[in-house]
């Protein structure tokens, strides 16, 4: 994808994602930071959006050696920097659990119809995910249309309630 292409696709994304992300959450919600280099959706302006609606965020810090991540409440002064993957991550702040978080905001290499997605092969939103309250909304953020089936689902995985494209939000529960 073209530079000028993200730009339009992220442009339509954070657009209807604010808008979208704003109907559902009542009580937090977990925003993941973007990899730029991936050309993923840009997460910090609706971070930005929510947290000036008053809407608690979480972000998250992933500890390799433990294979999980470490959540912290975002706020305005919260430090972030890009870990060894240039991932960025928060370096300070207030660390929290998910408790408050009604939903998450999932990155993803790509999508299906049903909901199923793939990730980066860490496994750790797959676990996020599974050590959610199941009334969490799970919210997958692409800048792709999504592929009909993916045939190698697998048990542990979670599929997604909605996923926000630059094209519309697809909602995979009817």
């Amino acid at each position: 994808m073209s530079d000028a292409e993200y730009q339009l696709r992220n442009d339509q994304f954070i657009s209807l994602g604010t808008s979208f992300l704003h109907s559902v959450v009542s009580k937090g919600i977990h925003i993941y930071l973007p990899i730029k280099r991936n050309k993923e959706p840009d997460t910090f302006p609706v971070l930005k959006f929510l947290s000036d609606q008053q809407i608690p965020v979480v972000v998250s810090k992933t500890d390799f050696q433990r294979k999980e991540m470490i959540h912290f409440r975002y706020d305005k002064k919260i430090i972030f920097e890009e870990n060894h993957l240039r991932i960025p991550e928060p370096v300070s702040g207030e660390v929290t659990s998910l408790e408050m978080v009604d939903v998450v905001l999932v990155p993803l290499v790509a999508a299906d119809k049903k909901g199923n997605r793939v990730g980066y092969g860490g496994g750790y939103y797959d676990r996020l995910l599974q050590d959610t309250d199941q009334q969490v909304t799970k919210v997958g953020a692409s800048l792709s249309y999504p592929f009909d089936l993916f045939p190698f689902t697998e048990t542990h995985d979670v599929p997604l309630d909605y996923c926000i494209t630059p094209f519309k939000v697809l909602n995979f529960n009817g």
